[in-house]
């Protein structure tokens, strides 16, 4: 393609991460998975993206990643043929073609295994790293009939137009590049761990003040004792 060498692979987007890195034997600098037709935003969507789950296979493999998606403005355009909305790819390609080449001029940011680029239709701003919302979605599930009259259910729910300040889905909503690095799971022990000291620490600090109060009780308690005796 292009004159560069292509593969296709019929199964899932890590499926074909598998077969390059272990049948073709590939060796790549980093991987880069999408463009994805749909915003992968918040914890709630990247559990279950095939785009993010690619480059996250490619990171637990020890190649760097980087997760590509485009906003689409009608949720019901990632059901349909790509080639309809071409006209949106044009700034898409810009930021792939941007971050790919500072990512492998710089190396990736410390720490990072993974990159995850979401990228808003239209575009109205400049890059910004975020922090993963909550939820993209407020769930519901819509009970339907089919012509025969039997059941099935439809997955749907509008989506959150109050995320906070400093997320994925409130910069999408401003029409902002955004970058997430998402952690391994290594990264997230390690935190949790630093938050697990910072308890203890406040626990001996309660220790500490829970003694002083009890010296205190006994000391009023050994007062009332004197007091007594005098009566």
């Amino acid at each position: 393609m292009n004159g560069v060498p292509a593969y296709s692979v019929g199964g899932k987007p890590t499926d074909a991460v598998i077969i390059g890195l272990f049948a073709l034997h590939l060796n790549p600098d980093v991987v880069v998975s999408g463009i994805n037709i749909g915003e992968n935003l918040s914890y709630e969507s990247i559990m279950t993206s095939g785009t993010v789950g690619a480059a996250l296979e490619a990171s637990n493999q020890g190649v760097p990643s980087l997760a590509f998606s485009l906003q689409v403005e009608d949720q019901g355009d990632k059901f349909d043929d790509p080639s309809q909305i071409r006209d949106r790819f044009f700034d898409a390609k810009r930021v792939v073609r941007e971050v790919c080449e500072r990512v492998l001029a710089n190396g990736f940011p410390g720490n990072a295994h993974v990159i995850n680029v979401n990228i808003p239709t239209p575009v109205r701003g400049g890059y910004e790293i975020t922090r993963l919302a909550e939820k993209l979605f407020y769930t519901g599930v819509e009970e339907r009939f089919d012509p025969r009259g039997r059941p099935y259910y439809w997955i749907d729910g509008p989506l959150h137009e109050d995320a906070e300040e400093g997320t994925d889905v409130h910069a999408v909503q401003k029409g902002i590049f955004l970058k997430q690095q998402i952690q391994t799971l290594e990264e997230v022990l390690k935190n949790k761990e630093s938050e697990i000291e910072d308890l203890n620490n406040k626990l001996k600090a309660l220790d500490g003040e829970r003694e002083n109060v009890r010296a205190r009780v006994d000391s009023l308690l050994e007062l009332l004792a004197d007091i007594e005796l005098v009566k």
